[in-house]
């Protein structure tokens, strides 16, 4: 079996596959995300996109002991934490309505009272929130009458007992533009539930920023895996190396200077740009992204777009990190990425403040473990496309230099080579006078 996102199955199926089939003269056949192919004996390679392997998991449907891959295991805490999460929408509410007609004054009345509650929540830009005391006695009442009653929905009673439970997370999310909000339920550790998994089966994970370090302690202990052989590979030093402009004399991005002064270093790097491939920009702030944006579009026009997928061969895309790692394979390989900010979880995020607390609940160190490699993968990650061009990653956040974890963060960059000026011509002779990192 072999677990993969839909990128990696395209692969997959239109090379890797038939060039394997024909070097082993197999014909075996080829299931593509077809759960019913788990019965029976099972003479083939069956392909599962991983939300499908999770719930064939969570349901029993995988027999004991088929060898599995799972391909692109980056991502596999977020895609167990998706297919973990249980949610409420307001048509689960009047599911719930039309299946207890006599508790409907009831329901009506504690679902207008949590919502009077969550609008009073300060606007973020995250538009989430942690459920406050208040909140979660209302819905504590409501479950309890709903359950002693028996007329409760499958859903909201599953939602319930995983409530009920030690070291589960609940917040609800809000579309203020819809005039709605839905309530969200997840575990907060995810070891406990993968653990099961690898009781069952032999398994190989790949994936290309799992952990800094080889034997991936960091990656075995939050996916809840027992202590096996590690393999790392290190990239290409010739084929795969970045260039990397890391200028020292920037304010701080907690200072007031850093915004202006911000805006002025990416107006130079684009301007003194003479490529003919996209420049990518990552701002992760919403009120900066806007401001980069309509400034730059006011010196280079119709060519600057924010969080587009179409772009011209020349274009200039400003985004956020999630939409860079979403879109960089339809987007065309850039030659210079900005980086205004490190990708640093904010505490002021609701869900990341959840996760801390928990660390600090049980006396461990939260940035090493969940902070510090979180930035490392979304670093590493949005760089892949450069270091098929060998192109240039200017950084501009100065906590890389003058932060203990940025010798950490660099060295997950590796292979790169350190310039001292993003001027043209970006020519070989420039770059050949720089030592190598080691």
């Amino acid at each position: 079996m072999h677990v993969a996102p839909v990128n990696i199955q395209a692969l997959l199926i239109n090379e890797v596959i038939p060039q394997l089939k024909k070097w082993l003269n197999s014909n075996k056949k080829i299931y593509i995300n077809d759960c019913g192919s788990l019965t029976g004996k099972i003479n083939g390679i069956i392909l599962l996109e991983p939300h499908l392997w999770l719930e064939a998991q969570k349901t029993g449907k995988i027999p004991k002991g088929i060898p599995t891959i799972i391909d692109g295991a980056d991502e596999l805490e977020n895609w167990t934490r998706e297919q973990l999460t249980l949610s409420l929408t307001p048509t689960d509410w009047q599911a719930q309505i039309n299946l207890a007609p006599p508790l409907h004054q009831l329901i009506q009345t504690s679902y207008t009272q949590l919502s009077f509650s969550i609008w009073q929540h300060p606007v973020n830009p995250y538009n989430c929130y942690q459920l406050n005391p208040k909140e979660r006695d209302i819905l504590v009442d409501l479950g309890y009458i709903l359950q002693k009653s028996n007329l409760i929905t499958p859903k909201i009673a599953e939602f319930w007992q995983m409530w009920q439970r030690e070291n589960c997370l609940a917040w609800v999310s809000i579309s203020r533009s819809a005039d709605k909000f839905t309530l969200h339920v997840a575990p907060k550790e995810l070891a406990s539930s993968l653990n099961k998994i690898w009781q069952r089966q032999p398994t190989v994970i790949i994936g290309s920023c799992l952990d800094t370090e080889t034997q991936a302690n960091t990656y075995k202990q939050k996916i809840g895996l027992p202590d096996l052989l590690s393999l790392k590979f290190n990239p290409d030093r010739q084929q795969d190396l970045i260039n990397i402009y890391l200028p020292d004399a920037l304010p701080l991005p907690n200072t007031s200077q850093f915004q202006p002064i911000l805006v002025e270093k990416i107006i130079e790097l684009v301007t003194n740009y003479t490529a003919k491939q996209p420049i990518i920009i990552l701002v992760e702030d919403t009120p900066l992204k806007a401001q980069v944006g309509s400034i730059l579009a006011a010196n280079f026009g119709s060519k600057v777009q924010v969080e587009s997928q179409t772009i011209a061969q020349d274009g200039i895309l400003i985004s956020g990190w999630e939409f860079w790692q979403k879109h960089q394979q339809q987007i065309s390989s850039p030659q210079l990425l900005i980086i205004a900010t490190l990708p640093i979880p904010s505490l002021e995020n609701p869900l990341v403040a959840a996760r801390v607390a928990y660390y600090k609940q049980h006396r461990q160190d939260w940035f090493r473990l969940y902070l510090l490699p979180s930035a490392i993968k979304t670093l590493q990650k949005s760089v892949l496309p450069l270091r098929e061009s060998q192109g240039i990653v200017a950084i501009l956040d100065n906590r890389l230099n003058h932060r203990s974890y940025g010798k950490h963060m660099l060295q997950a960059l590796q292979p790169y080579r350190q310039i001292f000026s993003p001027l043209p011509p970006w020519v070989d002779q420039q770059l050949n006078a720089v030592s190598a990192q080691e």
